[in-house]
């Protein structure tokens, strides 16, 4: 869906493209942001325990993935340990996908990103 947001802040860790499977998810990366005590407690603290976000910054020969989450947030209340990207006021295509469970941030990035493609 298309729409206007105000700027966001998405708070997370990025990973290179390097870091994709063989299967071309990054469910090991998601796992181990999951896995962190820091990127957990930053989620109950906020009131994120069910929200998650992927990111895709992409580049001439390769690409950043960052997984974490959007919030509203001023950027100095950013934990130590966790990443910041500043996402400006913007008209941007966005697929939510309520009532969904983590394993959707492991499907493989071959076929997400062309079917997202495809819709806008």
């Amino acid at each position: 869906m298309k729409k206007n947001i105000d700027k966001k802040l998405f708070v997370g860790r990025p990973f290179p493209d390097s870091l994709m499977n063989a299967q071309k998810s990054f469910m090991e990366s998601n796992q181990q942001m999951e896995n962190d005590e820091v990127f957990q407690k930053f989620l109950a603290d906020n009131n994120l325990e069910n929200k998650r976000s992927a990111l895709i910054v992409s580049g001439p020969d390769s690409f950043m993935y960052w997984y974490g989450v959007v919030t509203d947030m001023e950027a100095d209340k950013v934990p130590t340990g966790l990443m910041k990207f500043e996402l400006p006021k913007a008209e941007i295509d966005e697929e939510v996908e309520e009532n969904q469970n983590l394993v959707y941030f492991n499907l493989p990035l071959n076929s997400t990103v062309p079917n997202f493609v495809k819709k806008w």
